[in-house]
């Protein structure tokens, strides 16, 4: 049972938003998921993506759950009127969700308390047969492990998290050489905590595509960390020179068999 919802809060801002980024077709395909979400989540960070040069202004929709603002009870169902519409569990993929949630609030192995925050993205603007109802999900794995323990799990520790997290969202084991193409990006990692995100499009079950999220000083440690991998790297020439690099770079990378 949901007592405010997620639109509520949006409506407040629907004044301040832009109809250059945000047409009002768009923003109402983001208001109708929204009806569905727990307004106790508009006190954490959320944002719309909004696609520029595109021809007509759209946007998808993405709030996070935060560990310090009662994100895994919320996630988990703990908290019956900050729940998330129970339509939505006929779809699936929530309930895969909900047993990420489940996890994250009572974890069964410590590495879950590692993840500080969770952030569930909607393609809303795309077509599908749940209505961009069904998201992909990131999470932040490792940065608390390191300052409640001094240390970054291992490699083998951490290739035991995605493992776990991956059978919980998708229902399956990952083949093993998916799996080994993720372990060799932990090996390669100068520190574990530099992968602050990892993602799953839970709508592609039959994927075993992460999204590995780092950071990295700059266009050459992310050349050095992808020529490791093996992949053929070219950079726009705005990165070639590491007196024009931005001090921290993000990088996404995408690891698939």
């Amino acid at each position: 049972m949901i007592v405010t919802s997620f639109s509520h809060y949006l409506d407040l801002l629907k004044p301040d938003l832009p109809n250059e980024l945000i047409s009002d077709d768009s923003f109402s395909k983001i208001r109708k998921l929204a009806s569905q979400v727990p307004g106790a989540l508009a006190f954490s960070a959320f944002g719309f993506e909004c696609h520029l040069g595109a021809r007509k202004p759209a946007a998808d929709f993405a709030f996070s759950l935060q560990k310090n603002n009662s994100g895994p009870e919320i996630l988990s169902g703990k908290f019956p009127e900050h729940d998330f519409d129970a339509t939505l569990f006929s779809i699936p993929q929530w309930n895969q969700v909900r047993c990420f949630g489940e996890q994250w609030a009572d974890p069964p192995d410590p590495l879950y308390a590692g993840i500080d925050d969770v952030w569930l993205e909607f393609d809303v603007s795309a077509p599908s047969a749940q209505g961009g109802k069904v998201p992909s999900l990131f999470f932040a794995p490792f940065h608390t492990r390191e300052r409640r323990h001094g240390k970054a799990p291992d490699p083998e520790e951490g290739l035991r998290l995605l493992e776990t997290v991956f059978f919980c969202l998708k229902g399956r084991t990952p083949e093993p050489s998916a799996a080994l193409n993720w372990k060799k990006c932990l090996e390669i990692l100068p520190r574990l905590p530099d992968l602050f995100q990892v993602g799953l499009i839970i709508a592609r079950s039959d994927s075993d595509t992460l999204r590995l999220c780092i950071l990295a000083p700059g266009g050459e440690a992310v050349k050095r960390f992808l020529s490791h991998l093996g992949w053929p790297v070219i950079f726009p020439h705005w990165m070639r020179s590491s007196r024009s690099s931005p001090p921290f770079l993000t990088c996404s990378t995408f690891m698939w068999t």
